[in-house]
């Protein structure tokens, strides 16, 4: 049941209609399960600024700046975009988690 639900969350967030494109939601939703714990793909996203408030988001969103934030825009990303991808990066980052906790608990049994 678990799986059912992951995959549809998963495909929700990549799939909608928006600003970013499906191969870049792909991409950073990939690299956020990577920065959470998740399976080293090596998936690189494009630009100075993407990787960089990914990987904060991922792991320690309480700690990304407005700095990061105008940095996204002067590489072109307007605030809807950046608005995907914050979603993406927290969904795949709390997917990953979840995985992460529940084979812990498999393991214990």
């Amino acid at each position: 049941m678990h799986e059912e639900h992951r995959q549809r969350l998963r495909r929700c967030v990549i799939e909608a209609k928006g600003e970013t494109d499906g191969a870049l939601r792909e991409k950073v939703f990939a690299f956020s399960a990577e920065r959470s714990g998740g399976p080293k793909d090596g998936v690189e996203l494009p630009g100075e600024a993407l990787p960089g408030f990914v990987d904060t988001v991922a792991r320690h969103a309480y700690e990304s700046t407005v700095d990061q934030v105008e940095a996204l825009r002067t590489e072109g990303y307007g605030d809807d975009a950046i608005y995907e991808i914050t979603v993406l990066t927290a969904v795949s980052a709390g997917i990953t988690r979840l995985d992460r906790a529940l084979a812990a608990l498999k393991e214990e049994a």
